[in-house]
């Protein structure tokens, strides 16, 4: 998960859990009003928490420099990518260019979504 969203007053054992978790984790969370969330999740029913996820798991970065010569390797090190559609771009021009992984921070930064996927293609 990339961030939560939790309606403001939203109170509970299940609440409390998410909040416990979240921190436990270390997953971003922001607390806002109920239409917020509602416009966050599009119209689907959200029970006052809505989660970004990536599209798709991301490679521990130790793992993909065991698999890679690191000596002869083409890394792409991103930093304060914002918009997704961006990220995309840049992941489609870096493999064109051959690279081997592309790296992105943690947090603060677009993630891999469904946007980023498709124009990635």
């Amino acid at each position: 998960m990339r961030r939560l969203l939790i309606a403001r007053g939203s109170r509970g054992k299940a609440v409390d859990e998410v909040y416990q978790l979240a921190r436990q984790s270390e997953i971003p969370f922001d607390v806002l009003d109920r239409a917020a969330l509602d416009r966050a999740a599009e119209g689907a029913v959200h029970q006052g928490v809505v989660a970004y996820c990536a599209a798709r798991n991301y490679a521990d970065f130790d793992a993909l420099l065991d698999e890679l010569d690191t000596a002869s390797a083409l890394i792409v090190f991103l930093d304060g990518i914002q918009d997704p559609h961006n990220l995309g771009a840049i992941i489609r021009s870096a493999y064109v260019a051959g690279a081997d992984g592309v790296v992105l921070p943690a947090r603060g930064s677009a993630g891999i979504t469904a946007a980023a996927v498709k124009a990635s293609a």
